[in-house]
C-alpha cells in the first residue's frame, strides 16, 4: 500500500479537519478507517452515520462487537437491521438478555428474523417474568403454534390478562383458546363484583363466552347489571334446552322481557312433553325447529319427532344423530321408517342396515332392502356371514337370491352351499344353484361335490343328480360322477346312471365310460352300466350305418355303438375297426360322412387311452388336410404322445401322416411349451419329456430335411432354447443341425449372456460352438453381449467373454470409458469388475491368444466344428488350445 492510500498518513497530513468535511468523497476503505477511528474514540454518533452510509460486513461484525462490550445499543440496533453475521446477531441477543436490556430483545429479534434467536429470547423472557418483552415478543407475529401454547401455559396461572388476550388475537391451540378464555372470564365476572360496568360489546361478549362455558351462574350475575339481546338470549335458551338445565331456564323466562317472547308456549313442568308439543305449534324459526326435533330424538319423543323429520330446517347432522340413536336402541320400526324417507342420505342408510343385521333382525333388514337401501359388495358379504354365524339360513337364501354371485365372493358362496348340503336343504340348494349360475365356477362346483363325498352325504348328492329341476344340467351330473370315480363311489354311480340321471342319448354317456375306463380300478362296473342303460335297446353297428337317423351325427355314433356291452373300450374299438375296415366302399353320402365322424372319435378315444396302433387304424380312413388339426388338439399338451403317434404312424407306413405331424406349427408350439417348461431348475422330472422332444427334432432334423419352413422353426426353436436357458435342447440342436444355411434374427452369444437361467453354461456353449457378435444375422443386436454383461453386473461372464477374444479390444477400451457403465457399476459396487476392465485394457492380449482366435473363427461356427479342430494337423494340446479348453473352469471372482 503506498502513501496516497494509507490510513495513517492520511489521518497524519490532512488531520480532522478533512475527515469531517469530505466523509462523503472519501472511498469505502477511508470511510472504514475513520469508522474504526470513531469506534476508538467513543464517537458513536459519528459511527452511526458512517454505518449507515455503508460498510462492508467484516466491519459491521467488529464495530458490533465493541458496541455490545460499551453498551451502545442504539448503535448495534442500527448495525442489525443493516445486517450482522448469523454468529454476531446470536452473541448480540445474548449479551443483552444478560444486560437485561429487554426493551431491545424484540427490536433485535425482529431485526435478525431468525428463529433460533425468537425461541432463546422468548424462553429467556418467560423464564425471568419480563412479560412486557413477551408481549411484544407475541404481538411480533414471529411465534409459531407450538411457541404461544408454551407462552400462554406459563402466562395464565401467573394472572397476565393482558398478554393471555394478545395470545387468544394471534391464535392457540383449541384446548388452551378454551382454557385461556374460561380465566379470563371469571377475572372480569370478578371485577364486575367489585363495581366495573362493561360497554354494550363487552357485555355481549361476556355473555356469550358464558353461554359458551355453560356458566349460568355467571351468566345470572351479569343479568343484575346489564340487559342481553334477544339473539343472546335465544342462543342460551337453545344450549340451556339441549343440556336440560331446569332452573336456568325459568330464569330466563323470569329475569329477560324478551324470554317469554322467544318461547311464549313453553310450559315448564316435571315433564318435557308439553313443551315440545306446544314448540311445535308456534311458528318457530329454523334453528327453534331443528332445536326440538334434537330434544325430541334424545328424550325418546319418536311421534315428534318422525313429524319433523322431513322439516327442511333440520339439518342433515339432526337427521343422523335420530336414526343412529334409533338404531342403537333397537327400535327397528322408526328406523325403517326414517331409512325409507327420502331425505336420508345413502350412507346413512347402509349403516342403518348393517345395524339391523348385525343385531340378526332380518325381517327389518328385508323390509329395508324393499325400501331401496343400496348396500355394496362389503355389505352384502357381511350380512352372508353374519346369517351364517347367528344360523339365519333363510336370511342367507334371501340375500343370495336377491344379489349375484360376483357380489358374494366365491369363499362365501363354497360356503353357503356347502350349509345346505350339511343341513340337508335340497330345494334351497337347487334353488341357489340356478340362481348363482354354478357352471361357471368349476371348481367350486368339484370342491362343493368332494366335500360331500367326504362327509358321507352320498344320498344327497344322488338324490340332487335326479332331481326334476336339475336334469337339463348335465354339468353337476357329470361333476359328480368324476369326484365318485376318485372317491371310488361306485355304487353310487350304478344307482345315478340306473335311474336314468344319465341317458344315452344326452352326449354324457360315452364321457361317464370314459372317466370309468380311465380310472382302471372298476372294469367290471362297465359291464352292469351298459346293461342298465341300454337293457331295452338293441341296435346293431352295420345296421346303423345303413340307415341312419335324420338327427344322428358322427360324434353320437361312438356312444351308439357303446351298446354292445363289451367290457374293455380297448376290445371295443378293436371289434369296430375290424367291422369298418372294409365298410367304405357301400357308404354313400350321409353315412359316409357318419363314418369319418365316427372315425375321428374313435382316434380320439384310442388316443386317450394309449391304443396308438388302433389309433393309426383309424387315421388310414381319415382325410390327411382335413383331419390334421384335430388330430394334433387330441394330444396338445403331451409331446410324448405325440412322439409316438409319429413313430407308429412312421412304422405302419404312413409317411405322409408322419411328415405333416412332424413339420406342423402346431407340433412346435408343443415343443417350446414344453422347453420353457424345463428351463424351471426346480422341475427335476421332465426326462421323459425332454426324450420325447428331442425325438421329434431328431425326425425333423434327420428325415424330413427338405420339408418346406423346416430353417424357420429351427431357427425360432434355437433362439428360444437359448433365450430361456435350456442347455441341454440348445446342444441336441446344434448336434443335429447345420446353423451355416439358417439366418438368425438374434445374435446368439448376446441372447445367451442375458439368458433366463443357465447364463454361464449356455455362454460357453455358444462360444464352444463358435458363435460371435459378427456373424450374420437378420437384425441388427443394440447392444453386444460384453456390453450387456456389464449391464448386468456379472463378473464371470466378462471375463469369458473377454478371454474366448467375443470383445476386440477398441471395444474394449470403449466400454472402459464409457461414463454410464463405470457410474452404474460404482453405484452398485462391482469394484473388481472395474478393475477387471482396467487391468484387460492395459494389457493387450499376447499373439498367441490373437492367432488362436483368428484360428477359431475361421473354423465357422457350423455343425461339426468339434470334429474339424479334431482334423487339424496339429499336435494335441494346441488342439485343446484352440477349443478354449483351458477356460473349460473360470475360477469364481464374483457375481
Amino acid at each position: 500500500m503506498d502513501e496516497a492510500t494509507d490510513p495513517a498518513h492520511l489521518l497524519q497530513n490532512q488531520g480532522d479537519h478533512v475527515v469531517h468535511n469530505n466523509h462523503q468523497d472519501i472511498s469505502t476503505e477511508r470511510r472504514e478507517v475513520e469508522l474504526l477511528e470513531a469506534v476508538q474514540d467513543g464517537r458513536w454518533e459519528r459511527v452511526t452515520q458512517i454505518v449507515q452510509e455503508g460498510v462492508s460486513l467484516q466491519c459491521r461484525d467488529t464495530v458490533v462487537e465493541e458496541a455490545v462490550k460499551r453498551g451502545q445499543w442504539g448503535c448495534v440496533l442500527v448495525l442489525a437491521q443493516l445486517g450482522i453475521c448469523p454468529g454476531q446477531s446470536q452473541l448480540v441477543v445474548k449479551e443483552a438478555v444478560s444486560q437485561n436490556q429487554w426493551e431491545n430483545v424484540p427490536k433485535l429479534v425482529k431485526s435478525c428474523n431468525r428463529p433460533e434467536l425468537t425461541d432463546l429470547a422468548l424462553r429467556e423472557a418467560v423464564n425471568r417474568s419480563q412479560w412486557n418483552c413477551v408481549r411484544h415478543l407475541v404481538n411480533l407475529g414471529l411465534l409459531t403454534k407450538d411457541q404461544r401454547d408454551f407462552v400462554s401455559q406459563e402466562a395464565v396461572p401467573l394472572g397476565h390478562i393482558d398478554c393471555s388476550v394478545d395470545l387468544l388475537r394471534q391464535g392457540v391451540s383449541p384446548g388452551h383458546a378454551q382454557w385461556i378464555l374460561s380465566v379470563v372470564f371469571r377475572r372480569t365476572v370478578d371485577r364486575m363484583r367489585q363495581g366495573l360496568r362493561l360497554s354494550e360489546d363487552d357485555s355481549k361478549r361476556v355473555f356469550r363466552t358464558a353461554v359458551r362455558l355453560r356458566q349460568w351462574g355467571a351468566f345470572k350475575l351479569v343479568l343484575q347489571y346489564q340487559r342481553p339481546s334477544d339473539q343472546t338470549v335465544r342462543e342460551a335458551m337453545a344450549v340451556a334446552v339441549i343440556t336440560l338445565d331446569h332452573d336456568f331456564v325459568q330464569t330466563l323466562i323470569r329475569s329477560t322481557r324478551n324470554g317469554l317472547r322467544v318461547f311464549k308456549h313453553l310450559c315448564l313442568k316435571e315433564q318435557w312433553s308439553t313443551p315440545i308439543a306446544s314448540l311445535l305449534c308456534v311458528n318457530l324459526c329454523p334453528q327453534e325447529r331443528d332445536l326440538a326435533f334434537l330434544v325430541a330424538a334424545t328424550q325418546g319423543l319418536w311421534t315428534y319427532a318422525l313429524e319433523l323429520y322431513e322439516d327442511e330446517s333440520v339439518s342433515k347432522n339432526s337427521r343422523r344423530f335420530a336414526l343412529r340413536r334409533a338404531t342403537r336402541r333397537g327400535i327397528w320400526h322408526l328406523v325403517v321408517r326414517m331409512a325409507s324417507k327420502g331425505v336420508t342420505e345413502q350412507n346413512e342408510r347402509r349403516r342403518a342396515f348393517l345395524g339391523v343385521v348385525r343385531q340378526g333382525e332380518w325381517s327389518w333388514a328385508l323390509k329395508l332392502l324393499d325400501a331401496g337401501v343400496n348396500v355394496k359388495k362389503r355389505d352384502v358379504r357381511f350380512t352372508v356371514q353374519t346369517c351364517l354365524c347367528l344360523k339365519l339360513w333363510q336370511g342367507v337364501v334371501e340375500v343370495c337370491l336377491r344379489f349375484d354371485a360376483l357380489a358374494i365372493g366365491k369363499r362365501l358362496v363354497r360356503r353357503v352351499l356347502q350349509t345346505a348340503i350339511r343341513n340337508r336343504q335340497l330345494d334351497d340348494f337347487v334353488r341357489l344353484w340356478n340362481a348363482l349360475q354354478m357352471t361357471h365356477w368349476s371348481d367350486v362346483v368339484q370342491s362343493l361335490i368332494r366335500r360331500a363325498f367326504e362327509s358321507r352325504r352320498c344320498k344327497f348328492v344322488e338324490t340332487l343328480c335326479q332331481s326334476d329341476e336339475l336334469l337339463n344340467d348335465l354339468y353337476i351330473v357329470n361333476v359328480a360322477i368324476e369326484e365318485a370315480i376318485a372317491a371310488r363311489k361306485w355304487n353310487f354311480i350304478r344307482n345315478v346312471v340306473g335311474d336314468g340321471a344319465v341317458s344315452i342319448t344326452d352326449g354324457q354317456f360315452l364321457l361317464i365310460l370314459e372317466n370309468i375306463v380311465s380310472s382302471r380300478t372298476s372294469w367290471k362296473l362297465v359291464v352292469p352300466i351298459l346293461e342298465e342303460t341300454c337293457k331295452n335297446d338293441d341296435f346293431d353297428v352295420l345296421e346303423l350305418l345303413h340307415e341312419p337317423p335324420d338327427t344322428f351325427d358322427g360324434s353320437a355314433l361312438a356312444e351308439w355303438c357303446a351298446k354292445r356291452s363289451f367290457t374293455n373300450v380297448s376290445l371295443f374299438l378293436r371289434l369296430l375297426s375290424k367291422q369298418l375296415s372294409g365298410f367304405d366302399a357301400e357308404l354313400e353320402n350321409h353315412a359316409e360322412t357318419i363314418c369319418l365322424n365316427f372315425k375321428e372319435a374313435a382316434f380320439h378315444i384310442a388316443a386317450e387311452i394309449g391304443e396308438w396302433d388302433l389309433a393309426v387304424n383309424f387315421l388310414k380312413h381319415l382325410e390327411l388336410e382335413k383331419y390334421v388339426e384335430s388330430v394334433l388338439d387330441s394330444i396338445w399338451d403331451d409331446p410324448i404322445a405325440l412322439f409316438t403317434l409319429i413313430e407308429t404312424c412312421r412304422r405302419k407306413g404312413l409317411r405322409k401322416w408322419a411328415v405333416y405331424l412332424g413339420i406342423a406349427f402346431h407340433t412346435w408350439d408343443i415343443v417350446e411349451a414344453e422347453m420353457e417348461t424345463c428351463s424351471d431348475q426346480d422341475l427335476i422330472d421332465h426326462t421323459i419329456q425332454e426324450a420325447a422332444a428331442a425325438g421329434i427334432w431328431d425326425l425333423v432334423t434327420n428325415i424330413f430335411d427338405k420339408c418346406s419352413g423346416r430353417d424357420d422353426i429351427l431357427a425360432e426353436i434355437f433362439e428360444s432354447a437359448v433365450e430361456y436357458g435350456n442347455v441341454r435342447y440348445a446342444t441336441l440342436l446344434l448336434e443335429r443341425v447345420d446353423f451355416s444355411s439358417i439366418f438368425l434374427s438374434k445374435s446368439p452369444l448376446s441372447s445367451a449372456v442375458g439368458s433366463f437361467s443357465n447364463r454361464e453354461k449356455m455362454t460357453r456353449l455358444c462360444i464352444s460352438a463358435g458363435f460371435s457378435p459378427h456373424q450374420r444375422l437378420l437384425q441388427g443386436s443394440p447392444n453386444s453381449p460384453m456390453r450387456r454383461a456389464l449391464r448386468d453386473a456379472k463378473l464371470r461372464l466378462v471375463r469369458l467373454l473377454h478371454m474366448s477374444g467375443s470383445c476386440p479390444n477398441s471395444e474394449l477400451h470403449r466400454l472402459r470409458n464409457d461414463q454410464g457403465i463405470r457410474a452404474q457399476l460404482q453405484q452398485q459396487g462391482r469394484q473388481r469388475i472395474l478393475q477387471y476392465l482396467d487391468n484387460a485394457a492395459a494389457n493387450p492380449a499376447s499373439l498367441q491368444h490373437l492367432c488362436r482366435l483368428t484360428v477359431a473363427r475361421l473354423v465357422g461356427y457350423r455343425r461339426g466344428r468339434r470334429e474339424r479342430v479334431r482334423s487339424l494337423p496339429v499336435p494335441e494340446h494346441l488342439r485343446d488350445y484352440i477349443m478354449f479348453s483351458e477356460y473349460s473352469d473360470i475360477p469364481s471372482g464374483g457375481s
